[in-house]
Protein backbone atom coordinates (compact mmCIF):
# COMPACT_ATOMS: atom_id res chain seq x y z
CA UNK A 1 0.00 0.00 0.00
CA UNK A 2 1.67 3.06 -1.24
CA UNK A 3 1.39 6.23 1.20
CA UNK A 4 -0.01 9.62 0.13
CA UNK A 5 0.46 12.92 2.04
CA UNK A 6 -2.40 14.35 2.78
CA UNK A 7 -2.71 18.00 0.76
CA UNK A 8 -4.02 21.47 2.28
CA UNK A 9 -3.18 23.48 -0.45
CA UNK A 10 0.38 22.64 -1.70
CA UNK A 11 1.94 19.66 -0.85
CA UNK A 12 5.34 19.31 0.69
CA UNK A 13 7.27 16.21 -0.32
CA UNK A 14 5.57 12.90 0.63
CA UNK A 15 6.44 10.02 2.54
CA UNK A 16 10.05 8.01 2.40
CA UNK A 17 10.98 4.67 3.47
CA UNK A 18 13.69 5.29 6.19
CA UNK A 19 14.34 1.47 6.58
CA UNK A 20 12.70 -1.87 5.21
CA UNK A 21 12.25 -5.56 6.79
CA UNK A 22 12.88 -4.10 10.17
CA UNK A 23 11.77 -7.32 11.70
CA UNK A 24 8.90 -6.39 14.62
CA UNK A 25 10.31 -2.79 14.56
CA UNK A 26 8.62 -0.53 17.11
CA UNK A 27 9.29 1.65 19.83
CA UNK A 28 10.30 4.39 17.07
CA UNK A 29 11.92 7.88 18.17
CA UNK A 30 13.34 10.26 16.93
CA UNK A 31 15.60 13.67 17.90
CA UNK A 32 16.46 16.49 15.68
CA UNK A 33 18.98 14.64 13.33
CA UNK A 34 18.26 10.91 13.71
CA UNK A 35 15.67 8.24 14.26
CA UNK A 36 15.53 5.11 15.89
CA UNK A 37 14.09 2.30 16.62
CA UNK A 38 14.09 -1.54 18.02
CA UNK A 39 13.66 -4.58 16.38
CA UNK A 40 13.40 -8.36 17.89
CA UNK A 41 14.22 -11.80 17.05
CA UNK A 42 14.93 -14.60 18.70
CA UNK A 43 14.87 -13.30 22.12
CA UNK A 44 16.92 -10.91 21.97
CA UNK A 45 16.56 -6.69 20.77
CA UNK A 46 18.28 -4.79 18.69
CA UNK A 47 18.63 -0.46 18.91
CA UNK A 48 18.77 0.69 15.07
CA UNK A 49 19.66 4.36 13.84
CA UNK A 50 19.11 5.91 11.00
CA UNK A 51 20.02 9.80 9.75
CA UNK A 52 16.99 11.80 9.00
CA UNK A 53 17.76 13.88 6.54
CA UNK A 54 19.68 11.58 3.93
CA UNK A 55 19.33 8.10 2.47
CA UNK A 56 22.11 6.29 4.31
CA UNK A 57 21.04 2.87 5.35
CA UNK A 58 20.48 1.93 8.85
CA UNK A 59 22.44 1.00 10.92
CA UNK A 60 22.57 -0.96 13.88
CA UNK A 61 24.08 0.75 17.56
CA UNK A 62 23.42 -2.25 20.09
CA UNK A 63 22.06 -5.94 20.58
CA UNK A 64 21.13 -7.15 24.05
CA UNK A 65 19.23 -9.87 25.34
CA UNK A 66 16.06 -9.77 26.81
CA UNK A 67 12.70 -7.14 25.67
CA UNK A 68 12.32 -3.39 25.44
CA UNK A 69 9.33 -1.80 27.29
CA UNK A 70 10.28 1.42 26.51
CA UNK A 71 12.72 4.25 24.90
CA UNK A 72 13.35 7.95 24.88
CA UNK A 73 16.27 9.63 23.54
CA UNK A 74 17.97 13.25 24.69
CA UNK A 75 20.64 15.18 22.75
CA UNK A 76 22.35 11.55 21.20
CA UNK A 77 21.59 9.27 24.07
CA UNK A 78 19.01 6.41 23.87
CA UNK A 79 17.60 5.30 27.16
CA UNK A 80 16.37 1.61 26.83
CA UNK A 81 13.92 0.25 29.57
CA UNK A 82 14.98 -3.35 29.18
CA UNK A 83 13.52 -6.30 31.37
CA UNK A 84 15.43 -9.64 31.38
CA UNK A 85 18.58 -7.67 30.64
CA UNK A 86 20.43 -8.73 33.78
CA UNK A 87 20.31 -11.37 36.15
CA UNK A 88 20.57 -8.96 39.29
CA UNK A 89 17.16 -7.14 37.85
CA UNK A 90 13.73 -7.58 36.69
CA UNK A 91 14.31 -4.32 34.58
CA UNK A 92 17.45 -2.13 33.82
CA UNK A 93 17.61 1.64 31.91
CA UNK A 94 20.55 1.24 29.83
CA UNK A 95 22.10 4.84 28.67
CA UNK A 96 23.17 4.46 25.04
CA UNK A 97 25.06 6.69 22.83
CA UNK A 98 24.09 6.45 18.99
CA UNK A 99 27.67 7.19 18.46
CA UNK A 100 29.11 4.48 20.01
CA UNK A 101 31.94 6.61 21.55
CA UNK A 102 30.97 5.05 24.71
CA UNK A 103 30.28 2.01 26.44
CA UNK A 104 26.22 1.18 27.15
CA UNK A 105 25.44 2.12 30.67
CA UNK A 106 23.12 1.05 33.26
CA UNK A 107 21.65 4.11 34.44
CA UNK A 108 18.53 2.31 36.84
CA UNK A 109 18.65 -1.83 37.99
CA UNK A 110 15.34 -2.10 39.59
CA UNK A 111 13.62 -5.44 40.75
CA UNK A 112 10.38 -3.94 38.91
CA UNK A 113 9.57 -4.11 35.58
CA UNK A 114 9.65 -0.58 34.02
CA UNK A 115 6.93 1.09 31.70
CA UNK A 116 7.65 4.51 30.28
CA UNK A 117 9.91 6.99 30.63
CA UNK A 118 10.31 10.75 30.02
CA UNK A 119 12.78 13.33 30.94
CA UNK A 120 12.57 17.24 32.18
CA UNK A 121 15.74 19.44 32.29
CA UNK A 122 17.36 17.43 34.65
CA UNK A 123 15.73 14.17 35.60
CA UNK A 124 14.55 11.32 34.06
CA UNK A 125 11.33 10.10 35.48
CA UNK A 126 10.05 6.65 34.82
CA UNK A 127 7.12 4.44 35.96
CA UNK A 128 7.21 0.65 36.96
CA UNK A 129 4.98 -1.98 37.83
CA UNK A 130 4.90 -5.18 39.62
CA UNK A 131 4.06 -6.19 42.95
CA UNK A 132 7.28 -4.64 44.48
CA UNK A 133 9.40 -6.29 46.82
CA UNK A 134 8.54 -6.35 51.02
CA UNK A 135 11.35 -3.66 52.57
CA UNK A 136 12.27 -2.00 49.51
CA UNK A 137 11.23 1.00 48.23
CA UNK A 138 12.63 1.38 44.95
CA UNK A 139 10.82 -1.54 43.83
CA UNK A 140 7.71 0.29 44.62
CA UNK A 141 4.76 0.46 41.67
CA UNK A 142 4.61 4.06 41.00
CA UNK A 143 6.81 6.83 39.66
CA UNK A 144 10.63 7.32 40.37
CA UNK A 145 12.84 9.83 38.93
CA UNK A 146 16.62 9.89 38.84
CA UNK A 147 19.52 12.69 37.72
CA UNK A 148 20.01 12.75 34.22
CA UNK A 149 23.48 11.53 35.55
CA UNK A 150 22.96 9.07 37.51
CA UNK A 151 22.08 8.38 40.96
CA UNK A 152 20.21 7.08 43.23
CA UNK A 153 16.14 6.82 42.16
CA UNK A 154 13.75 9.04 44.60
CA UNK A 155 10.36 7.41 44.91
CA UNK A 156 7.94 10.31 43.28
CA UNK A 157 4.41 8.36 43.92
CA UNK A 158 4.77 4.33 45.93
CA UNK A 159 2.10 2.39 46.25
CA UNK A 160 0.27 2.55 43.31
CA UNK A 161 -2.66 -0.09 41.75
CA UNK A 162 -2.60 -1.67 38.45
CA UNK A 163 0.05 -1.32 36.20
CA UNK A 164 1.66 2.38 36.25
CA UNK A 165 2.37 3.31 33.01
CA UNK A 166 2.42 6.10 29.64
CA UNK A 167 4.27 8.43 31.87
CA UNK A 168 4.12 12.68 30.71
CA UNK A 169 5.86 15.70 32.20
CA UNK A 170 4.61 19.20 32.45
CA UNK A 171 6.45 21.95 34.36
CA UNK A 172 5.73 21.50 37.84
CA UNK A 173 3.35 18.17 37.36
CA UNK A 174 3.93 14.44 36.35
CA UNK A 175 1.41 12.41 35.13
CA UNK A 176 0.72 8.59 34.23
CA UNK A 177 -2.15 6.18 33.67
CA UNK A 178 -2.63 3.00 36.52
CA UNK A 179 -3.81 0.49 34.06
CA UNK A 180 -6.37 -2.19 35.26
CA UNK A 181 -6.32 -4.30 31.86
CA UNK A 182 -10.14 -5.68 30.84
CA UNK A 183 -11.81 -3.43 33.16
CA UNK A 184 -10.38 1.04 33.20
CA UNK A 185 -7.45 3.15 33.03
CA UNK A 186 -7.09 5.68 36.01
CA UNK A 187 -5.26 8.84 34.90
CA UNK A 188 -3.04 10.42 37.86
CA UNK A 189 -1.35 13.72 38.62
CA UNK A 190 1.56 14.41 41.02
CA UNK A 191 3.92 17.67 41.81
CA UNK A 192 6.97 16.78 40.71
CA UNK A 193 8.47 18.72 44.23
CA UNK A 194 6.30 15.80 45.96
CA UNK A 195 2.51 15.50 47.32
CA UNK A 196 -0.46 12.91 47.34
CA UNK A 197 -1.38 11.69 43.70
CA UNK A 198 -4.22 13.07 42.34
CA UNK A 199 -6.97 10.97 40.30
CA UNK A 200 -7.90 13.17 37.03
CA UNK A 201 -10.02 10.26 35.34
CA UNK A 202 -11.24 6.91 35.30
CA UNK A 203 -11.74 6.17 31.79
CA UNK A 204 -13.61 2.18 31.03
CA UNK A 205 -11.72 0.21 28.66
CA UNK A 206 -14.79 0.22 26.67
CA UNK A 207 -14.12 3.84 25.70
CA UNK A 208 -10.73 3.66 25.27
CA UNK A 209 -9.91 -0.31 23.86
CA UNK A 210 -6.57 -0.06 25.14
CA UNK A 211 -4.78 1.71 27.55
CA UNK A 212 -4.53 5.64 26.87
CA UNK A 213 -1.37 7.38 25.94
CA UNK A 214 -1.24 11.05 27.08
CA UNK A 215 0.65 14.06 26.38
CA UNK A 216 0.82 17.32 28.60
CA UNK A 217 1.65 21.06 28.83
CA UNK A 218 2.14 23.27 31.83
CA UNK A 219 -1.26 23.98 31.87
CA UNK A 220 -3.10 19.98 32.17
CA UNK A 221 -3.11 16.61 30.51
CA UNK A 222 -4.53 15.38 27.36
CA UNK A 223 -5.81 11.98 26.59
CA UNK A 224 -7.42 9.91 24.17
CA UNK A 225 -10.81 7.96 23.88
CA UNK A 226 -11.55 5.63 20.60
CA UNK A 227 -13.58 8.53 19.60
CA UNK A 228 -12.27 12.30 21.24
CA UNK A 229 -9.55 13.64 22.70
CA UNK A 230 -10.00 15.49 26.41
CA UNK A 231 -8.05 17.70 28.47
CA UNK A 232 -7.33 17.96 31.81
CA UNK A 233 -6.24 20.86 34.40
CA UNK A 234 -2.97 19.86 36.15
CA UNK A 235 -4.36 19.92 39.37
CA UNK A 236 -7.75 17.41 38.81
CA UNK A 237 -11.32 19.27 37.36
CA UNK A 238 -13.55 18.71 35.38
CA UNK A 239 -12.50 16.37 31.80
CA UNK A 240 -12.93 18.84 29.09
CA UNK A 241 -13.55 17.71 25.45
CA UNK A 242 -11.47 19.54 23.02
CA UNK A 243 -12.63 17.63 19.32
CA UNK A 244 -14.22 14.32 17.63
CA UNK A 245 -11.58 12.67 15.90
CA UNK A 246 -12.59 9.60 13.63
CA UNK A 247 -12.98 5.93 15.64
CA UNK A 248 -8.73 4.97 16.29
CA UNK A 249 -6.11 3.48 18.76
CA UNK A 250 -5.48 5.15 22.07
CA UNK A 251 -2.19 3.64 23.25
CA UNK A 252 -0.10 6.85 21.42
CA UNK A 253 -0.76 10.58 22.15
CA UNK A 254 2.24 13.32 21.15
CA UNK A 255 2.27 16.90 21.40
CA UNK A 256 4.77 19.75 19.70
CA UNK A 257 4.40 23.42 20.31
CA UNK A 258 1.31 23.51 17.60
CA UNK A 259 -0.65 20.21 17.53
CA UNK A 260 -1.24 16.57 18.87
CA UNK A 261 -0.82 13.52 16.86
CA UNK A 262 -2.13 9.57 16.95
CA UNK A 263 -2.25 6.73 15.22
CA UNK A 264 -5.48 5.71 13.26
CA UNK A 265 -6.89 2.88 10.68
CA UNK A 266 -6.62 5.16 8.26
CA UNK A 267 -2.61 6.48 9.26
CA UNK A 268 -1.18 8.97 11.13
CA UNK A 269 -3.41 11.93 12.27
CA UNK A 270 -2.96 15.45 13.54
CA UNK A 271 -5.29 17.69 15.58
CA UNK A 272 -3.98 21.36 15.70
CA UNK A 273 -3.95 22.97 19.18
CA UNK A 274 -7.42 24.89 19.67
CA UNK A 275 -9.09 23.16 16.48
CA UNK A 276 -11.49 20.72 16.59
CA UNK A 277 -10.97 18.54 13.51
CA UNK A 278 -8.25 16.47 12.69
CA UNK A 279 -6.22 16.27 9.68
CA UNK A 280 -4.14 12.82 7.61
CA UNK A 281 -0.55 13.38 7.78
CA UNK A 282 0.18 9.91 5.36
CA UNK A 283 -2.63 7.56 3.97
CA UNK A 284 -1.90 3.93 5.20
CA UNK A 285 -1.85 2.21 8.60
CA UNK A 286 0.57 2.45 10.89
CA UNK A 287 1.89 0.76 14.35
CA UNK A 288 3.85 3.07 16.02
CA UNK A 289 4.49 7.07 16.10
CA UNK A 290 7.23 9.81 16.74
CA UNK A 291 7.64 13.12 16.21
CA UNK A 292 10.76 15.28 16.32
CA UNK A 293 11.27 19.26 14.24
CA UNK A 294 9.61 18.98 11.43
CA UNK A 295 8.89 15.62 10.74
CA UNK A 296 6.57 12.75 11.80
CA UNK A 297 8.16 8.81 12.23
CA UNK A 298 5.63 5.67 11.67
CA UNK A 299 6.10 1.84 11.03
CA UNK A 300 4.31 -0.03 8.30
CA UNK A 301 4.31 -3.19 7.79
CA UNK A 302 7.95 -3.81 8.65
CA UNK A 303 9.04 -0.43 7.43
CA UNK A 304 10.34 2.76 9.22
CA UNK A 305 8.59 5.84 7.37
CA UNK A 306 9.30 9.70 7.36
CA UNK A 307 6.98 12.16 6.41
CA UNK A 308 6.45 16.01 6.93
CA UNK A 309 4.45 17.24 9.59
CA UNK A 310 2.02 19.81 8.03
CA UNK A 311 2.15 23.27 8.76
Amino acid sequence: MAFLLASIGCSPPGPRTIASTQPDASLVTADLGHVYWVTSQAGSSSLMVAHADDDRPATRVSTLPGTVDAIAVDEGLVYLAVSGASPQAVSVIRKVSHKRSTPPKDLVQSRARITSMAFDATHLYFTQAGPGVPGDDASSPGVLRVMRTGGTPFNVVMGQPGEPRNIALGAAHVYWVNAEPGRQSSIMSARKAGGAPILLATVPETDTGSVPGLAADDAGVYYKTRTAVLRIPADGGKAVQVATVPESDCHRLLMDARALYFLSPRGPMRLPLGASASNLVANGPATDLAIADQHAYWVWNGSVMQGPKLP
